[in-house]
């Protein structure tokens, strides 16, 4: 065979092949085409399933939902799924299983819509018969001069018992509702008006018993079907079938580049095999001084390249994405990586073509801009206009918006990376968005003051100067002090006490509130064991799941079993409690040992209702921002009244009011019922017990 007609051979296999091969990737890109509009439908249709979930959940929570929403959300739930069923069948995968899961999927989502709208029905039928019980009550006093107390105490019980049980959706907290309707259905009543106003009141109580079960199973059931699960496992079953496809062609598509490359080679082999060779050697050489220099994920120089870098009059602008590792760890690494990948983009577009060279990621979350002289440019304007920017853009991940903000510091001093990281620390503490290192501002003297409160704490550990301040708790019934709450204090040397807002943040920075905690502890079971006074003290989820604390506590108490029988330990409630299994555990111990349980500043934090009475408590002590506000906000009295309906619902047995700094206060308290009083009216806290010499 001739070299010509080889060549003319190996050109046709080219154009074969060629032609072959474009189909291929013809067929390649029809295929994701599909997969990604099947995938988009997909995600769509859970989201709106989730959104339905909010939607129901919302409406039986608020009074006036929004139930076009909801028609909204189901029409277009049935319309993706009707837009998925028809891309399956044109991508050829409506069949076998698939067809199976669909059908299943299309079940579900037809009963849950059924049971939605079964569920909005009662929900008005119910919403209606709760508003209108307490305005009967409150109808029931305008028009009595003189009232039947007990007719109205039954009405007001049945009231409480109906708000409580729909406003908690659980048929199990109305255990006496039935019996007090029977007996509201058996009242003596003198005239026709009163037996009708009877009547209207019995028929919505008896709505609500009648219907609370139904609703509150409808809800459940509404919001537990695996529909989402159902779509996850048809995606999961497409993403295989597709893969199987793909494989096939990209077997096929492999083929055909390797004959496509062999027909190529066959004529150019021997022209550039060494010219080849010499640019592959070149690109190696090239890759791997880049992959020294560079950020793998953003394409940046990195802090080497930033260390090799060489400016006349230089100025650093080092950059910050602001609770990064939140972004990691509530929406994932991916997330995070796609918010840097972005930023990077927000970046080089406020930058001209010479600074992006000079855009530097230090670090993970840190980036680098360094200017010269010749910019000319104001780095206070930039540092600002870069701020702006990335706040206006829109950072999505998946479909998913999320906020992203950065803060900067700025240096024209050396070491640039060390000062502008002091700027930018001082701009974090004081929350605000870029500030410009000076070595007369001080910024390392905050640093000096930090190490300077750990060594105050650790001396005062060792010195035993951390004592307690004792502030008294008024028994409201009987008029008598009953207990002392202790309150830690630091003293100084020169006889000065630090509060815990001076000192406790940074003990717990450097994990110092343990040793704290057990001199606080230490302290108050010696100035207890003088006297036969009732005491409480205070322990935080740190507290109660640092096992140096609790096994000292409980080593003590053992040891001293009157003084626990005096003491009541508070739980610290501004502190999300996350560990409900560890917290129970704490507290069927010391339980045992005889100590009390107190909830402390109850309606500040997260108030899992459910969970607080799982914990089997002893004392609700109601957090100083309502009471303050009591006599000055209806709202903050209204809401102190639920939390004492809760905890008589609940059975707990004391109530106390925090922040009592007024006899006006008092009064109200009084009147309301609260067990004890606690606050500056009462009595502050002070370093002395009654009887001390």
């Amino acid at each position: 065979m001739t070299r010509h007609l080889r060549y003319a051979l190996a050109i046709v296999a080219v154009v074969i092949f060629g032609a072959l091969f474009f189909y291929a990737d013809h067929l390649t890109r029809e295929e994701i085409g599909h997969n990604a509009r099947i995938t988009g439908l997909l995600l769509e249709l859970g989201l709106s399933q989730k959104n339905l979930e909010e939607q129901v959940l919302g409406e039986a929570f608020f009074a006036y939902p929004n139930h076009d929403d909801v028609v909204a959300t189901l029409r277009r739930s049935r319309e993706l799924y009707t837009l998925i069923e028809h891309e399956l069948a044109q991508a050829g995968l409506l069949q076998g299983d698939i067809r199976n899961q669909m059908a299943t999927l299309k079940s579900a989502l037809e009963k849950r819509e059924e049971q939605v709208y079964r569920f909005q029905t009662l929900n008005a039928v119910i919403k209606n018969s709760a508003l209108q019980i307490p305005r009967l009550v409150r109808r029931y006093l305008e028009q009595r001069a003189q009232p039947d107390l007990d007719y109205l105490k039954l009405l007001a019980r049945i009231a409480a018992e109906v708000t409580l049980g729909k406003g908690s959706l659980d048929p199990d907290l109305m255990p006496d509702l039935e019996r007090d309707m029977q007996a509201l259905q058996q009242w003596p009543l003198a005239n026709e008006q009163a037996r009708r106003f009877n009547d209207i009141f019995l028929r919505h109580a008896q709505t609500i018993y009648r219907h609370l079960p139904e609703y509150s199973r409808l809800l459940e059931q509404t919001r537990s079907m695996p529909i989402r699960e159902y779509i996850s496992r048809l995606q999961h079953s497409i993403e295989a079938q597709t893969s199987q496809r793909m494989q096939r062609i990209r077997e096929l598509h492999f083929f055909l580049t390797l004959a496509f490359a062999a027909a190529v080679l066959i004529i150019i082999a021997l022209m550039i095999r060494t010219h080849r060779e010499n640019l592959r050697l070149q690109r190696l050489q090239e890759h791997l001084r880049l992959s020294a220099l560079t950020d793998p994920l953003t394409g940046l120089g990195n802090r080497r390249a930033f260390s090799e870098s060489r400016v006349s009059q230089p100025v650093l602008l080092l950059i910050n994405i602001d609770r990064f590792k939140h972004i990691n760890d509530f929406y994932g690494v991916a997330a995070g990586d796609s918010v840097i990948q972005q930023l990077v983009h927000v970046l080089r577009h406020e930058l001209n073509d010479s600074l992006q060279q000079r855009l530097f990621r230090i670090s993970g979350d840190d980036f680098a801009i360094l200017l010269s002289a010749e910019d000319k440019l104001r780095p206070d304007v930039l540092a600002q206009q870069i701020i702006n920017t990335v706040e206006r853009h829109a950072f999505v991940f998946e479909g998913n918006s999320i906020p992203v903000s950065v803060s900067i510091g700025l240096s024209r001093e050396e070491p640039l990376l060390e000062t502008a990281d002091l700027a930018l620390r001082a701009v974090k503490k004081t929350r605000g968005h870029y500030m410009e290192y000076h070595s007369t501002a001080g910024l390392e003297e905050g640093l000096e003051e930090n190490l300077r409160m750990i060594q105050i704490i650790r001396d005062a550990v060792r010195d035993h100067r951390v004592v307690p301040f004792f502030q008294p708790l008024l028994n409201n019934r009987s008029g008598l002090i009953d207990k002392y709450e202790c309150l830690m204090r630091i003293r100084l040397p020169d006889d000065e006490y630090l509060t815990p807002d001076r000192f406790l943040g940074i003990a717990r920075e450097a994990r110092l509130s343990g040793e704290l905690t057990r001199s606080m502890i230490e302290a108050c079971l010696t100035r207890f064991m003088r006297n036969d006074l009732n005491f409480s003290i205070n322990l935080s989820m740190d507290d109660m799941l640092d096992s140096t604390v609790t096994s000292y506590l409980f080593y003590e108490l053992e040891q001293q079993p009157e003084l626990a029988r005096r003491m009541t330990v508070e739980i610290l409630e501004t502190e999300e409690i996350d560990d409900y299994e560890t917290a129970r555990s704490f507290i069927s111990h010391i339980r045992r040992l005889g100590c009390s349980i107190a909830i402390d500043d109850f309606g500040s934090g997260y108030s899992n209702l459910r969970k607080v009475l799982d914990l089997d408590i002893d004392q609700l002590k109601i957090d100083a921002s309502l009471i303050r506000e009591l006599g000055a906000n209806p709202q903050a009295e209204e809401t102190v009244y639920a939390i004492l309906q809760f905890t008589r619902a609940a059975k707990i047995p004391s109530v106390v009011a925090e922040f009592v700094h007024s006899e006006a206060v008092q009064k109200i308290v009084v009147r309301m019922g609260i067990d004890y009083s606690q606050g500056y009216w009462i009595g502050r806290p002070e370093p002395e017990l009654p009887g001390d010499t």
